[in-house]
């Protein structure tokens, strides 16, 4: 699990009487409740002593949500752990939170860390009953902060606010140190992490408040505007592997040439290809598509190119073919290594002279048609096996865009899920359709042999099967939550220089061996590309 893969929908139940996060029981709060009960506190005991039991209120909250997320996912770090805190004071309400600078020596637990903060509830709340603050007065998060930190690393960990909106700052800024690299600096502000006499009063008045929450849609939104994300078909792409092939693309779609796609079955070559005439000059013109495999060959060329009636036995009517009923859009050729021979000669012709000639007719037709074709064989290795023509790979293959398999894009595992769930509330009216935590764990883990097509029909049958709108593990087939006895990650993986070599060598093959073209397709320095070339000789 990567800590920017939590999902609020996926922590959070909601039920008449209840809120929980996984089992744990939460409480909704007015934010100024919360308000008019700190300035209660602090009228009542004084600043100091407010500042301590805020502090520690945090404190508590914060190690129960670490010990919550160590149950709940397997994370792929002890530092994404780590990073999580941030994504949970986004999704409790806290504010809009991000890591600017973390460093962690795992052997010692050693860790330096700073975190800014936007928007922060506790400034707020300080805001509205005494107005501008003299100093940071963000006790419940500083709180939080050391005891999910201290949690995770199993030694004392704090955290100081240095700068804070409350005091006109543009940010609040923490600063997180374990106590050892602390040292004698942190003497001063260590009396509010410890329990004071009055504890017993502290617990009380901390349970009015025991959970918080407050949605900060309008502020998040504004903070991530400048972060827009790479969308293909409605779902957010964070794989870079994938979001290099959208911005290739999204380049070659306005050069009206054919465009082989390649890639492993499932991987979403035609969805792709849509994309591309979706956002090309022929947009507003027919996407036509067709399947050269499920057709035996004398049927796969009346497809393509028509006939005329009575040019053979049957043939009562015309019936125009896809490229010409495509005429000023784009046929997409699926599957396009397993034609014959002779139809690829058929082919050849109407790429060179771009002229079809109906069965039964002399004279031949001009066409206008776009051609995207895909495939998930080798088609040098066809051509080496005399399988394939050769001159048609070279007019196919003007342009060549690999799709990378989904175990070669893991971060891009979880959006897809949860658009296939949501598709799938719709699709069978299930309310409240989500994915239980572990079922993330098992999802992100397991290798997708059949890739994006084989997570869509897993989901379809953990939806049909669960109950209460719950996608358990235990409703995923039996190959995917090891219920067969197949561990999940059993296939090897590909090393990820490997996959960056190939990637690279395939812009190169694109750009004609234009080094300096590659480069600026891959957003890296020649020197860069120079060196990486070099490492993978």
């Amino acid at each position: 699990m990567k800590a920017a893969n939590l999902s609020i929908s996926e922590l959070i139940q909601f039920s008449p009487g209840f809120v929980g996060l996984q089992g744990r029981r939460l409480l909704i709060h007015d934010l100024s409740s919360l308000g008019q009960f700190r300035k209660d506190l602090i009228e009542t005991i004084g600043e100091d002593m407010a500042r301590r039991i805020l502090t520690r209120k945090g404190l508590f909250w914060g190690q129960a949500d670490c010990a919550g997320m160590q149950r709940l996912f397997t994370w792929d770090s002890k530092e994404e752990l780590i990073k999580a805190v941030a994504e949970l004071i986004k999704i409790i309400g806290f504010g809009y939170a991000e890591i600017i600078e973390i460093s962690l020596e795992e052997s010692s637990n050693a860790l330096t860390m700073q975190l800014r903060c936007a928007d922060s509830a506790e400034v707020e709340q300080h805001r509205n009953e005494f107005g501008k603050a003299l100093a940071p007065i963000c006790w419940v998060i500083v709180g939080y902060l050391s005891g999910y930190v201290s949690y995770c690393l199993g030694k004392n960990v704090y955290f100081s606010e240095t700068k804070c909106q409350g005091a006109e700052a543009s940010n609040c800024i923490f600063i997180g140190k374990d106590i050892d690299t602390w040292g004698n600096e942190f003497d001063t502000q260590l009396p509010f992490f410890l329990a004071a006499d009055i504890q017993k009063r502290v617990q009380r008045l901390s349970m009015r408040i025991r959970e918080q929450q407050r949605a900060l849609n309008v502020h998040r939104k504004q903070l991530q505007a400048s972060q827009v994300p790479a969308l293909l078909s409605g779902v957010e792409t964070k794989s870079k592997a994938f979001m290099n092939v959208l911005a290739l693309s999204d380049r070659v779609a306005s050069f009206d040439t054919t465009i082989l796609i390649t890639g492993e079955t499932g991987t979403g070559k035609e969805l792709l290809a849509r994309h591309i005439h979706g956002i090309s000059a022929r947009k507003h013109h027919p996407f036509l598509a067709v399947n050269c495999s499920a057709l035996p060959e004398s049927l796969l060329e009346n497809e393509l190119f028509g006939h005329k009636a009575g040019s053979f036995t049957g043939a009562h009517s015309s019936e125009i073919g896809l490229f010409e009923a495509a005429e000023k859009g784009t046929i997409f050729l699926d599957e396009i290594g397993d034609i014959s021979l002779s139809t690829q000669a058929k082919l050849l012709r109407v790429l060179q002279s771009k002229e079809i000639r109906p069965v039964g007719q002399m004279k031949p037709q001009h066409i206008d048609v776009r051609v995207i074709s895909a495939t998930n064989r080798d088609l040098d290795k066809l051509v080496s096996e005399g399988l394939f023509r050769e001159d048609l790979l070279y007019r196919l293959r003007v342009l060549n865009i690999v799709v990378p398999p989904l175990r070669e894009r893991t971060e891009d595992i979880l959006p897809l899920a949860r658009f296939f769930v949501s598709k799938l509330a719709k699709k069978y009216a299930i309310l409240n359709l989500r994915l239980d935590p572990q079922t993330v764990d098992v999802l992100t883990r397991y290798f997708w042999p059949g890739n994006v097509r084989q997570l869509e029909n897993a989901l379809e049958h953990a939806a049909v099967l669960c109950n209460d709108g719950v996608l358990t593990p235990e409703t995923l087939p039996a190959a995917i939550n090891g219920a067969d006895g197949t561990p999940i990650n059993a296939v090897k993986v590909i090393p990820l220089e490997e996959i960056e070599t190939q990637h690279i060598r395939s812009i190169l093959k694109l750009t004609g061996g234009n080094r300096a073209e590659t480069a600026k397709v891959l957003g890296i320095s020649e020197s860069t590309l120079y060196r990486r070339l070099r490492i993978s000789k």
